[in-house]
Parts: C-alpha cells; sequence; structure tokens
C-alpha cells in the first residue's frame, strides 16, 4: 500500500463482502459516492486487527490512510518514525519509494555468461579482467618520468577522511597491494588521496591528487588521436562496432624504482593504525603523460619503427612527414632494447634525406642514451 497521507485507506478494487455504508469522495474529476467493505481482518505481523477499506476502482494504487495507520500504532518523535505492536514494542518496517516499487519485479541480473559470448570467453580468458586479472607488459622498458630541471620533491597534506570513506577504499587499497601494484615506501614526495563516492552506489574508489607533481613533470608531446577525428573517419554504412574496455590498462606499464617515490601518499586503516606511505610500481591514473606514454606502447608493432617529423613552430610541433621503417630481419631478431637502437637509427636516416643534414633532435620514450652509453660486455 501507498503512504500518501490519506484520511482513510483505499483499495482499488473489491476483496470481500461490501457493507451498505457509502460515503462521497471529492475528486479531481467531481463527486462520486463509493461503498466501504465489511470489517476484514489485517494481518499487522504482529498481531491482527479489523478493518473496513473504502473501494475506488479509479484508485491506481490502494492507498495506506491515517485511519490504518493509527491501528499501526505509528509515532513520530525528533528521532524519527516508529512502528509498536500491541505490547508496545518497536517493529522494523521496510520503507520503499514508489518509483523504486519496479525493483521487486524485476529478475536478478544473472551471473551465467551468455551462450553467443561463451566461445569468446573460453578462446580468449586472458582477454578479460574478471578473469586475466591484473595484465603487466613484460615485453616494456620501465617507464622513467622526467622532472624538471628546477623541480624539488612536493610535500602536500592528506585531506581529512570519513570513517565511511576509509573503509570504502580499503578493499581497492589492498587488492592493488596483493597484486604488487602498490608497495610501502619513504619518500621526500606526497600527494593526498582522495575517496569519490561512485555513482549510483555507496562504493568508493582511491583517487589520487597529482595536481603538483604534475607541475614539476616536464611535458611530452601529446600522440593520443583525437576521438572526435576518429569517430569523423566512420563511413555510414558501417552500423555494428567493437569496443574494448581497457580497464586498468596503465597498470600494465611498470615504472622505474627512481620514478615510483614521486608518487607516494599517505595510508593507514583507521584509528590507532599506523600511519605509512604507500607509491605506485605501475603507470599512475591521474598522471598528466600516461595516457601518451600508454598510446605509445599500445601502437608500438614488433619489426616495425615508426616516427613523426615536426618542424618547431611558435610553440607547436607542427607535423612534417610520418615515417615508418620496416627492420631488416637481422634487427628484428634483436632484444627489445637493441631494436629501438635500430628502429631509431632507420628513422632518423630517413629525417635526413628531408632535412639535408640539418640539426636534429630525437625524442623517444625509450632510454636510448643509456643503452648507448652503456660499458661495453654489459
Amino acid at each position: 500500500m501507498v503512504d500518501t497521507g490519506a484520511q482513510h485507506s483505499v483499495l482499488s478494487k473489491k476483496l470481500g463482502p461490501m457493507s451498505k455504508k457509502t460515503s462521497l469522495v471529492q475528486g479531481a474529476t467531481g463527486t462520486r459516492r463509493y461503498c466501504w467493505t465489511t470489517e476484514r481482518k489485517v494481518n499487522l505481523g504482529t498481531h491482527q486487527v479489523s478493518h473496513s477499506f473504502l473501494v475506488i476502482p479509479e484508485c491506481p494504487a490502494p492507498l495506506l490512510g491515517r485511519d490504518l495507520l493509527t491501528k499501526v500504532q505509528i509515532h513520530f518523535d525528533p528521532g524519527g518514525m516508529s512502528v509498536m505492536d500491541g505490547l508496545g514494542q518497536s517493529i522494523h518496517v521496510l520503507s520503499l519509494a514508489l518509483r523504486d516499487e519496479y525493483r521487486h519485479f524485476v529478475p536478478k541480473p544473472s551471473e551465467v555468461i551468455a551462450p553467443d559470448v561463451q566461445p569468446w570467453f573460453h578462446k580468449y580468458p586472458l582477454a578479460w579482467a574478471e578473469t586475466a586479472g591484473m595484465g603487466l607488459a613484460k615485453q616494456r622498458h620501465l617507464v622513467v618520468i622526467e622532472l624538471k630541471a628546477e623541480a624539488i620533491p612536493v610535500r602536500v597534506r592528506q585531506y581529512p577522511m570519513s570513517q565511511e570513506a576509509r573503509q570504502g577504499i580499503t578493499p581497492h587499497i589492498q587488492r592493488l597491494m596483493d597484486a604488487g601494484i602498490l608497495k610501502q615506501c619513504q619518500s621526500p614526495w606526497n600527494t593526498p588521496l582522495l575517496p569519490v563516492k561512485k555513482p549510483g552506489g555507496t562504493d568508493y574508489r582511491p583517487v589520487q591528487d597529482l595536481r603538483e607533481v604534475n607541475k614539476r613533470v616536464s611535458d611530452i608531446h601529446p600522440t593520443v588521436p583525437n576521438p572526435y577525428t576518429l569517430l569523423s573517419s566512420l563511413l555510414p554504412e558501417y552500423t555494428w562496432y567493437t569496443v574494448l574496455d581497457l580497464k586498468d590498462a596503465f597498470f600494465s606499464l611498470p615504472l622505474a624504482a627512481q620514478s615510483q617515490e614521486i608518487f607516494a601518499f599517505e595510508w593507514t586503516e583507521g584509528e590507532g593504525q599506523p600511519v605509512v606511505q604507500l607509491t605506485w610500481t605501475r603507470l599512475q591514473q591521474g598522471f598528466k603523460n600516461s595516457p601518451t606514454l600508454f598510446n605509445e606502447a599500445l601502437n608500438e608493432k614488433q619489426g616495425i619503427g615508426k616516427g613523426v617529423l615536426t618542424q618547431q613552430w611558435g610553440p607547436w610541433k607542427w607535423p612534417v612527414a610520418y615515417l615508418s621503417k620496416r627492420l631488416d630481419p637481422v634487427a628484428a631478431g634483436w632484444p627489445p632494447c637493441l631494436r629501438i637502437i635500430a628502429a631509431t637509427a632507420f628513422l632518423v636516416c630517413d629525417a635526413d634525406k628531408l632535412t639535408y643534414g640539418q640539426q636534429l633532435l630525437v625524442y623517444t620514450p625509450h632510454a636510448t642514451e643509456g643503452i648507448l652509453k652503456q660499458p661495453p660486455g654489459k
């Protein structure tokens, strides 16, 4: 029944014998006379009461009126609403908003995989985040974060956090620690952790405020494609597309040890627990260069070197030529660090044909300079 504050409780259809008692009801469509039911037994959970209902067939839903609420012994006080039984004991009542009533009739989502998806699920088990877990790009070089020349460590105090929010993000922190993505550290850097409540639920997710870190890190020329440009290139005759959700994709790229300390933050599981510093061992979400670094790792094809020749035009780098070169069979079989050197050399040779031997600066996410300076025999 719907509690609308009505004076009398109403049924929308006859559920038993009717009495001769009638009443005039004033509504939006005029005044009409409606009948009452005989005294019916109403089960209140702990006891039964006798009650007569007004029957209005035009009423879209049964109404819970003040007359029946009085027999239920409902009370309102500054502490809230309470319902008492015949012995004066409180009864726990589940209140449901009318807009949520449909949830009683919605079938529970099945945990069984749909038949049309099962072949893909079994053929490619490592493609699903639920079964593959956190991935790690083992063939990728460690990501080194380059700081600005004038950058010094920054320490920002942790913001106050409610107990509910702390309990909400604790499972996520523990999951990341178990996966080795978070680890304890001692760092001169510190930035605050923010618990963000997920929309439509009670769960929280941890978000780190990296604004101060981003100010002190050197910028990388973005190579992430513009989504509007990509969408405009789709032909209108194509109506079906596949969308891949790369869940926690940044966590697949490992961070170099010397770059991990700049992402440190304070953490404690609650009052009375020690405060420790945690940091990330993988590429962090919220870091300004993460999309570019991940896109470069995603676009690298084995055996093919790719690059863009640009010319400085004011504050921008203007693209002049897009270069790609397939490595010869010998270079393609080298270890990844040597393949990078070979790909860089091939692209420099091709760019030299366009620059006529002018000064050329090479920007690469790979540690090519460190490889070239390695002592012989290492």
